[in-house]
């Protein structure tokens, strides 16, 4: 049975809770003994310190008055002073909508995340001194979940992560992770791999570059794990062997992309194992690969030729490949005069990589001229010495490929304008994107004015170091121009144009000019609202931006003014970027002139040191600063 305590009615809503406080201090003074009451609505917050009242007991209610005044502060009162409390605590709350979610809704909303931010939710939680809050414990219950994690790629933050963390989410993962990209882990070790060969069996992708894996017997098992692997990238790992290029044939026969760039380890037996049982390869990369260097590689090359899906095949660096090698995968066993071109085998290739090969020549081309009528990319960089292909290999390689988008002759030494003109003439003009041409020395204007005249639809031309003048660098805008005229009345939208014209001797400031003024006049052309001029963007060998403007790569001297300028013309900033091309122009006028820009000053020291004007006079560590102090007399005034 409850017993309340009556209310005093004096009491001023407004000032309730001073009073409750006074009328406490006056009932602790004569510390009368408490009445009997009920704990439901006995408040303690009420009560003063404890040992301020006298003897008291709580128990049953029976014979207490009503009318008997209680010896304690009015219940009712601080009652609704802790119910006031409660309210506002109340009303601070945040409900976590989150936990009362299914963990199937739970993970699809994860599953949003990138893999970043879930492995860093991850490492939070593992924490050994909040690893104890059971809320911690179901967040690292949901980021470890397996479904989550069917697509791993750590090459955004595998620089900021453990290998515990990385190894616990790859094992949770287990048979739920498809794609794997492990490049650059170097905190993953051979027992690492070994612990993750026992989880991972469904891999169809696997990229394992950078990663210190010496032991080949942990690489031989992921593998054979993995038996519907579609695209393998182990370039520079020293355990790829022609042990584990074996288990490889037998385990991963539908294997796609394989790239075996720098295992020194590999031979030539390891790599016709690949070939021959790997029917299904479309892209093969064996940069500066040893494997040619034995008795295995016209075998490997036979083995080449037969594979029908083959579309990119990369030997940049194999500098064992000769031209008796190429002609194994370019015509197999056909004799090679064989001038018959329909009994040739087209093969499916679409880019072919034979840069930095110092042994191949001319025969290499005539041998590519029938076989390879598919070609899109083509890559026929000279190494440092130089190749011997010539004018002739290009006459009759060039005709017979007229779908290639494109062509690689870096460091080239013999070819002359001679190529370029016959290339210009050929329906392979129609169709390229990008030309590199640097450090082919006898290159000039007569040959890259023809380029840039027939090929619309370049995008991307480098001529550093070759003789290229301000010939070239006046016909680019007349190629920009057209290109945007027609883009005006056809839908295709119009492309800018990239050069490269590092260390180009015959250019000279009329040029850079002009490009300056032409892409002035195309941007106000082709006005468009304020854009970042960030948004002009080249990759992939391709230059794109939202404005058919010219940018150009310059010497080192005028290039921070020639960037400044196109940053104001994408911006639609056109005041601005012509007085950056006026003043330009006035400067290396008056530069070029006699006595301009400081002329009369530096007479007039010489005159102060007392040397003729037709005097040729240098003093030894004293530059022009030093000379006007010098030339300054020597006593001190004092105005």
């Amino acid at each position: 049975m409850e017993v309340t305590f009556p209310t005093q009615p004096e009491i001023n809503p407004d000032r309730r809770k001073s009073k409750v406080w006074d009328v406490l201090k006056r009932r602790n003074s004569s510390s009368p003994s408490l009445h009997k009451v009920g704990i439901k609505n006995w408040s303690t917050r009420s009560l003063p310190r404890v040992g301020s009242f006298g003897s008291s007991s709580i128990g049953s209610s029976s014979g207490v008055s009503p009318k008997s005044t209680p010896s304690c502060s009015p219940v009712d009162e601080t009652f609704n002073i802790a119910e006031e409390e409660v309210v506002l605590k109340e009303e601070n709350v945040v409900r976590d909508y989150f936990s009362t979610l299914p963990n199937e809704v739970k993970l699809q909303i994860l599953s949003y995340l990138p893999i970043k931010t879930v492995a860093r939710v991850s490492m939070v939680c593992s924490n050994s001194i909040i690893y104890r809050l059971q809320v911690c414990k179901q967040w690292r219950t949901l980021c470890t979940d397996g479904t989550l994690f069917t697509t791993i790629d750590t090459r955004t933050f595998y620089r900021h992560i453990t290998s515990t963390v990385l190894l616990s989410m790859l094992v949770s993962a287990g048979p739920f992770v498809r794609h794997l990209n492990l490049r650059g882990c170097a905190q993953l070790g051979s027992n690492d791999i070994l612990c993750l060969a026992t989880r991972t069996t469904n891999l169809v992708s696997l990229s394992l570059e950078g990663c210190p894996i010496y032991d080949s017997s942990s690489l031989s098992s992921l593998l054979s794990r993995n038996p519907h692997l579609k695209s393998l990238d182990v370039s520079g790992l020293r355990s790829m062997t022609d042990e584990v290029a074996s288990e490889l044939a037998i385990s991963c026969s539908n294997l796609e992309v394989l790239d075996l760039g720098w295992c020194s380890s590999l031979s030539g037996v390891g790599l016709l194992d690949i070939v021959s049982f790997c029917t299904q390869i479309k892209h093969l990369r064996l940069s500066e690969s040893s494997a040619f260097n034995c008795h295995k590689a016209n075998e490997i090359m036979l083995a080449l030729h037969g594979l029908n899906h083959l579309q990119v095949l990369v030997l940049s660096g194999c500098r064992d490949v000769t031209d008796e090698m190429l002609r194994f995968y370019l015509r197999g066993t056909q004799p090679d005069n064989q001038d018959d071109e329909d009994q040739v085998r087209k093969l499916p290739i679409l880019h072919l990589n034979l840069s930095r090969i110092p042994h191949i020549s001319d025969p290499t081309l005539r041998n590519m001229a029938g076989a390879t009528p598919h070609l899109l990319r083509l890559e026929l960089a000279g190494s440092t010495s130089g190749t011997t292909f010539t004018n002739a290999g290009f006459s009759a390689l060039l005709p017979n490929i007229p779908n290639l988008t494109h062509l690689d002759l870096e460091d080239n030494h013999l070819i002359t304008d001679a190529t370029l003109q016959f290339l210009a003439s050929l329906p392979i003009a129609k169709s390229l994107v990008h030309l590199q041409l640097s450090y082919c020395l006898e290159l000039t204007d007569a040959g890259l004015v023809r380029i840039l005249q027939k090929c619309t639809h370049l995008r991307n031309l480098e001529v550093d170091n070759t003789q290229a003048g301000d010939g070239m660098l006046m016909e680019a805008p007349r190629l920009v121009s057209r290109r945007s005229v027609l883009s005006s009345s056809a839908t295709h939208k119009a492309v800018g144009l990239r050069i490269a014209a590092y260390d180009c001797g015959s250019i000279t400031w009329v040029g850079i000019s002009e490009i300056l003024a032409q892409n002035l006049a195309l941007s106000r052309f082709h006005r468009q609202p304020r854009r970042d001029s960030t948004n002009s963007t080249f990759h992939n060998d391709l230059y794109s931006s939202h404005s058919p403007i010219i940018r150009l790569k310059c010497t080192f001297e005028w290039q921070r003014l020639v960037d400044a300028h196109t940053r104001r013309c994408l911006r639609g900033e056109y005041a601005a970027a012509e007085q950056i091309g006026l003043g330009f122009s006035r400067w290396m006028m008056e530069e070029a002139e006699e006595g301009a820009w400081g002329g009369h000053a530096r007479r007039r020291r010489r005159r102060a040191l007392g040397v003729g004007e037709d005097e040729d006079t240098f003093i030894m560590g004293v530059g022009r600063r030093r000379l006007r102090a010098f030339s300054a007399p020597s006593n001190c005034l004092v105005m």
